[in-house]
């Protein structure tokens, strides 16, 4: 039985409960009959005219103690629908009402405060809730329901505020997601030149998640820009060896360092060591790539026939296609051979996405919060498929 359907039940319920009694009380009264609006109602439930059974037991229902958790649940029904005028003026009636306590006024208010954060009115959501945080019962719900609006906002610094209050105050840890918002605020200082703000931000980053990757990545881009590049290095190495979940991420950081200060030669092994220790395709052809540009084009041939054969990829299949379009020059390659080389990268281009751990919303780029489910660091790259593996014979008469 559907959730809605049990709520719209609840006043049948509770008049076949008083009926009863009546009963009982009364033994020589006629039996009482059930009124006809309860049996309109049922009328309207089985034909699924829910719309109308909801009006009709909703005028039905007087507001009173023993059923205003009733109206509350109808009004929440009515705003999960996407109906958010009805659900309002539920609410709204329940706030003016000078028969009910104030804890259910308040109830009511907080109620309020989400149908105008459905229906996007945020500012009128935020006046709610910041009044609600001097409530010790919806106190931490408020906070909460502040900080969703904050983040949408992107109004970092607010976001800053009332997430401090909830770590103090609440069970849940929230560091890391304060370590999120400063890099936000570094992020922003980045784009706009204030590279002195940026470091602050990250160290305060740090100061609450030591191991935030996001902190340490800002940290190394901003000694890059200034020209510290050896330090940047550094910092992203160190980054690759205690996460390497993020390795990816790191090399062309790591790339562009080496090649600013004409390390080619050490930028050539950084790529071949991370691709052996992680197994990497891509840091693999990386590295094919790096020895051709120091013109040793038969050594990065060899290394990528071996590769190949221990881990036979897409990547691979395509790299090797490039290698012998290469070795073809002046000639006229086949047609069917360059489209064979166009479907692969096409294929690779469609493969190569992120994805997310809680929700599995994908993405052609990094996020650090998921547009999907909107959890922060919960997005991570995906490697392509492998190809089953060759024996040396048939790659050797592959290529």
């Amino acid at each position: 039985m559907e959730p809605e359907w049990l709520i719209l039940l609840l006043p049948l319920a509770a008049a076949s409960g008083w009926f009863a009694s009546n009963s009982l009380s009364f033994p020589w009264r006629k039996r009482n009959k059930i009124p006809s609006v309860y049996l309109q109602g049922i009328n309207y439930l089985l034909n699924e005219q829910h719309d109308k059974a909801i009006e009709l037991f909703l005028d039905m229902l007087e507001v009173d103690s023993e059923t205003i958790e009733i109206h509350m649940t109808l009004g929440n029904l009515y705003r999960r629908r996407g109906e958010i005028e009805r659900a309002t003026l539920i609410h709204e009636n329940l706030i003016d009402r000078s028969d009910l306590t104030a804890e259910q006024k308040k109830h009511a208010f907080f109620e309020l405060g989400h149908d105008f954060y459905t229906a996007g009115i945020l500012d009128r959501a935020e006046r709610i809730f910041t009044e609600l945080t001097d409530d010790s019962k919806f106190e931490e719900q408020a906070y909460e329901a502040l900080r969703d609006i904050y983040e949408q906002e992107k109004e970092w610094d607010k976001c800053l505020k009332v997430t401090n209050k909830l770590n103090r105050s609440s069970s849940k840890d929230y560091s890391a997601l304060i370590a999120q918002y400063y890099c936000e605020k570094a992020e922003e200082a980045i784009r706009e030149g204030r590279y002195d703000v940026a470091e602050e931000n990250i160290k305060e980053s740090l100061s609450f998640d030591k191991h935030c990757v996001r902190a340490i990545l800002q940290s190394g881009r901003v000694k890059a820009i200034r020209g510290d590049h050896e330090s940047a290095i550094s910092i992203w190495r160190e980054l690759e060896q205690k996460n390497p979940k993020y390795v990816l991420e790191t090399v062309d950081l790591v790339a562009e360092s080496y090649k600013a200060i004409h390390q080619i030669s050490e930028l050539a092994e950084f790529l071949r060591t991370t691709a052996e220790a992680t197994s990497d395709t891509d840091l693999a052809v990386a590295y094919v790539d790096a020895l051709e540009s120091q013109d040793k084009d038969d050594r990065a041939g060899e290394y990528l026939i071996e590769w190949t054969r221990s881990h036979p990829s897409l990547h691979c299949l395509h790299r090797l296609i490039l290698l012998k379009l290469k070795e073809s020059e002046g000639k006229r390659p086949s047609s069917d051979f360059m489209l064979i080389e166009t479907l692969i990268r096409r294929e690779m281009e469609s493969a190569r996405h992120y994805a997310c751990l809680r929700c599995g919303y994908t993405v052609k780029t990094l996020h650090w919060q998921c547009p999907g489910c909107r959890g922060w660091n919960t997005i991570m790259a995906t490697r392509p498929t492998a190809l089953p593996s060759l024996k040396r014979n048939e790659l050797n008469a592959t290529i």
